[in-house]
């Protein structure tokens, strides 16, 4: 059997975690431009609802770890956000790596007919609101793009119904850190289109439906 890191994967198996992650500031424009430029057919990144109803790209819940500061990130307008530095925490030389919002991220992809699909991440406050909120803002956004080639995935099932209801027939994923055990029933009563596992919970999933996959074969994760 040939070793899974010798297989010549198609782009539509790419999927670079928050853009070119490994070697450039996640969630930045130069990470999804270097995730274009490598082949791969599809970019995860991470959405959230700011305090004035824009979307912001951004993985944590707080700033701190990749900006400057200690506030909880849907507390914050998008003027405070807008010139934050997302990059030195990764080098020096990413300095100048500012925040992008959901609309700027669809219109990278639609700058050029072959750049990657993108796979949202919607990050939801705790609360049925908020979820609900999130939903709408980023189906009022994908709404506005036909052309925009987008899967949309969440923890939060309060806002994968809520989309379900908005956007009949867009895509949708469950994210898990291990499968639930009412995956089945959840993701028919709402279409939903996948379920996206933590890496070594997927591979014993599909090692447990078919032996026969090599555990070092890839698997899309969160």
């Amino acid at each position: 059997m040939a070793d899974a890191s010798s297989v010549c994967w198609r782009a539509e198996q790419i999927c670079a975690h928050r853009g070119a992650s490994a070697h450039y500031p996640e969630n930045t424009a130069i990470a999804f431009d270097a995730a274009a430029h490598s082949g791969a057919g599809w970019i995860e990144t991470d959405v959230q609802l700011l305090s004035d109803g824009e979307l912001l790209i951004f993985h944590d819940e707080t700033l701190g770890r990749t900006a400057a500061g200690s506030a909880p990130i849907s507390s914050l307008s998008w003027s405070d956000v807008a010139s934050l530095d997302i990059g030195s925490w990764k080098h020096q030389r990413f300095c100048s790596e500012r925040p992008m919002t959901c609309m700027q991220l669809i219109q990278w992809q639609l700058d050029e007919q072959d750049r990657p699909g993108i796979i949202w991440e919607a990050k939801c406050p705790s609360d049925g609101v908020a979820a609900t909120a999130t939903a709408a803002a980023l189906a009022e956004r994908i709404s506005a793009y036909s052309t925009h080639r987008c899967i949309v995935s969440s923890f939060d099932r309060t806002f994968l119904q809520a989309m379900r209801a908005l956007l009949p027939q867009q895509p949708l994923a469950l994210i898990a850190e291990v499968l639930p055990s009412d995956w089945l029933g959840f993701c028919e009563q709402y279409d939903i289109a996948g379920v996206h596992l933590d890496r070594r919970a997927a591979r014993r999933v599909r090692g447990a439906i078919n032996p026969r996959v090599p555990s070092t074969a890839p698997v899309l994760h969160h």
